[in-house]
């Protein structure tokens, strides 16, 4: 795809080319300039479309709003073409078309703010209250610090406050972008965040260009200056198109303590919307009552739900958490959990007592090898080592010696957590090595008895022509045939009876039948 991609996108690079120079900035050369553009805007939204359907998890809606966002700008450049190229004029200060190039920023930021905690392929209802927020928030901005300023500004004062608004909210997003890219450890997400910190740090600066000269400079679209809106595009459809989901498979996460700074950052993002509607409402004039009202009464709603949300999810959370160390701790099995430096921070009684230890406390906190005998970790260490790096797990029998000086035959499982600790399973395989033992013992005392006797013992299928499956040795010393060669003709054996016996044979083989109930 990215080679179709390349052609594409460079043939529609030519053609802007040649109609910025043979019709430059004029009515015809403006409409096929924005139509380019436009089509290489659809190109951007059609690869960010595929990278969802590729996508799975917290990257699926992750691309559909950077998506949204995009179309956003080719539908308001449709508005401006309108304005330019159909009125000969730009559009008022009033204008959506206005609006419509300062909203595609909301879809970037609920982007930046999807909730990685869940990783989940929809947007649930905690992201429609944050989207709800964030929709408020940016009208807010859009009117206080640029529309109601513009209504008693002229036009060329007005369109430089709209700049500067429009820078602001793009570099905002961007420090978020940065920001939520140093914040996160799985590679798959920071690779997300990174592609759209860079696109946001092109269109910013392509924008910023783009502005200057068009409101600065009065120039018209047609001009080489086109191309501070169409690279960044490229660059998002090429970035789409090369971007390729995680393919490493799900693997057990741990729920993680959050920290007070955590916490802290959460609640301040939770309460952050309804303090900025209220610091922006009270700019607003009292012919603003309604509007001031009911926009901050659907913020505080929503930061109350949200809240509300977030601690019911806590609630089930933390139930769950109990349900499952209550199954793990009543498990038979020995179950232990080691972080990346190799200490316990889980053991359930079967693992300690596995272990040698009546008081599973005492391991917590511990390294592992301050409490198995070396000679356990002697051999098989660097086995387990070199397997987890492999395969990320491994599964075998070994020997605990127990600081009593008792040894316990176990089998361990050892899996490898993503955040670098480990998961061990053990299971005492005492009984099981005991009963194999006496298995093992019962057969030779039988096959001892077997062979001593004087006279042939077989195993066979029902039938006389059933497969025989074992013969004693004593076949050979009363019929002359070595036991592997009987075995091999076991299905004819009645030709090495001499035929004189056929009938007493058959006369066997049908009492026997009675015997058992078969006709």
């Amino acid at each position: 795809m990215p080679r179709r991609l390349l052609i594409v996108a460079f043939a529609l690079v030519f053609l802007h080319a040649c109609v910025i120079v043979m019709l430059g900035p004029s009515s015809s050369g403006s409409f096929v300039a924005n139509s380019i553009e436009i089509l290489i805007c659809g190109l951007a939204v059609a690869m960010c479309i595929r990278a969802s359907r590729r996508a799975h998890g917290l990257s699926r809606p992750f691309w559909l709003l950077v998506a949204t966002g995009i179309a956003m700008w080719a539908v308001a450049n449709l508005g401006w073409m309108y304005y330019e190229v159909g009125l000969g004029i730009e559009p008022p200060t009033g204008s959506l078309v206005r609006f419509l190039f300062a909203s595609q920023a909301v879809f970037f930021a609920m982007a930046l703010l999807l909730d990685q905690g869940r990783d989940s392929s929809r947007l649930d209802l905690e992201s429609l209250l944050d989207f709800t927020q964030l929709t408020i928030v940016f009208f807010l901005i859009y009117l206080s610090l640029y529309y109601l300023p513009s209504l008693r500004a002229d036009q060329h004062t007005a369109m430089i406050r709209e700049i500067w608004v429009e820078i602001g909210e793009d570099l905002a997003l961007l420090l978020l972008a940065v920001v939520q890219y140093a914040r996160k450890r799985a590679s798959p997400i920071r690779s997300l965040y990174a592609g759209l910190a860079i696109y946001l740090a092109a269109y910013t600066i392509g924008a910023g260009i783009s502005d200057y000269q068009q409101t600065i400079r009065e120039a018209p679209t047609g001009t080489w200056f086109d191309f501070s809106w169409t690279l960044p595009l490229l660059f998002a459809a090429f970035w789409a198109a090369t971007w390729k989901p995680s393919q490493q498979p799900a693997q057990i996460t741990l729920p993680r303590q959050r920290t007070i700074g955590e916490m802290l950052l959460t609640n301040t993002m939770f309460a952050i919307a309804p303090l900025v509607v209220l610091l922006q409402i009270a700019q607003l004039g009292t012919g603003w009552r309604f509007l001031r009202f009911s926009l901050l009464g659907i913020s505080i709603l929503c930061f109350a739900a949200r809240l509300a949300l977030s601690e019911s999810h806590e609630a089930k959370s933390a139930e769950s958490v109990r349900l499952h160390a209550l199954a793990m701790d009543s498990a038979v099995d020995g179950m232990a959990i080691l972080d990346d430096t190799g200490k316990y921070i889980y053991v359930n009684s079967a693992f300690a007592q596995m272990m040698g230890y009546d008081n599973l406390q005492f391991m917590l906190g511990k390294p592992w090898h301050e409490l198995v005998n070396p000679r356990d970790a002697e051999g098989v260490v660097p086995e387990i080592r070199e397997s987890l790096k492999k395969l990320g797990r491994w599964f075998g029998p070994m020997t605990l010696h127990h600081p009593a000086g008792t040894a316990l035959p176990v089998e361990m499982a050892i899996t490898a957590l993503p955040d670098g600790g480990t998961v061990c399973v053990g299971r005492n395989i005492s009984d099981r090595r005991k009963a194999e033992a006496a298995r093992i013992e019962a057969e030779f005392k039988y096959r001892t008895f077997v062979e001593q006797v004087a006279a042939i013992s077989y195993v066979a299928e029902l039938g006389v022509d059933g497969q025989w499956l074992y013969v004693s040795p004593q076949v050979e010393t009363i019929l002359g045939y070595a036991p592997d060669e009987w075995l091999a003709k076991s299905q004819d054996w009645l030709k090495l009876v001499s035929p004189e016996d056929h009938a007493t044979v058959e006369i066997a083989e049908e009492a026997f039948n009675v015997g058992v109930g078969r006709t």
